[in-house]
């Protein structure tokens, strides 16, 4: 968290606040979207690169269906703008990527995420959900 100085008052406030509290000037919100997408462990092989590197990914808003990023899985981030929190749809290669629940794909401006996936065993479906970090990507 970083402080920043009201362009009202001069106050400090953090930068993730929507508002000054001490004089209520509302504060320019940030509507930016950033998701980590691939481990960069994975990724690291030669391998599992030439693999990541083929697989086209795009992410959708669940109830609009507007597409908000496009781009390959093998990029470090995808990066678009959500107005309000928005729950979105991934498709990697045209398959809709499968969610452990609904609130696993659930974002919201101004966050960071972490694309992660799990298996309960080596034949399972992967179990995709985002995570929030705190840092820059």
């Amino acid at each position: 968290m970083a402080l920043i100085n009201c362009p009202e008052c001069g106050n400090q406030v953090s930068d993730k606040a929507t508002a000054c509290p001490k004089c209520a000037f509302p504060l320019k919100t940030n509507n930016s979207v950033r998701i980590a997408l691939a481990d960069p462990r994975l990724v690291a092989s030669q391998n599992n690169y030439l693999t990541f590197s083929r697989l086209k990914m795009e992410i959708y808003d669940n109830d609009s269906n507007e597409l908000l990023w496009s781009g390959k899985l093998s990029d470090e981030v995808a990066s678009f703008k959500v107005e309000k929190p928005t729950y979105i749809r991934t498709v990697v290669n045209g398959h809709t990527e499968i969610y452990r629940n609904l609130s696993d794909c659930l974002v919201e401006g101004g966050k960071i995420y972490k694309r992660c996936n799990r298996r309960k065993n080596l034949f399972s479906t992967p179990e995709i959900y985002l995570e929030e970090i705190d840092g820059i990507y």
